[in-house]
């Protein structure tokens, strides 16, 4: 999911967009106590100035567990993160590595 980030001067951005992006996940054996549900983060993909490179930025993070169906949206403004989630954004924050989110492209298409 991508949709062009409005930029601070109220036009949009070109080179700007913002990311939400969910996995699916399942547990058993030992770890069969956290059952299946969602991950999910949410942020900014970039066009870097060099027209080569884009750089991802997530910054909210969140999990829907207990089998929920589908991933909750939590990266509009409108959103109602809870403490957990808050937590989870913490945590998602703190392991977030910036230098391994920065990919070379060979084009960019709209």
């Amino acid at each position: 999911w991508l949709d062009r980030r409005e930029g601070s001067g109220g036009g949009a951005d070109e080179r700007v967009f913002a990311i939400r992006s969910s996995v699916r996940y399942s547990t058993k054996g030992v770890f069969a106590f956290l059952g299946s549900g969602w991950l999910s983060a949410s942020g900014t993909i970039e066009a870097l100035s060099d027209g080569e490179t884009l750089q991802i930025d997530f910054d909210t993070f969140w999990v829907d567990g207990d089998g929920a169906p589908g991933p909750r949206d939590l990266s509009g403004a409108s959103a109602s993160p809870t403490m957990a989630d808050q937590a989870v954004t913490a945590l998602g924050r703190l392991g977030f590595i910036p230098p391994l989110a920065t990919f070379p492209v060979l084009a960019i298409y709209e």
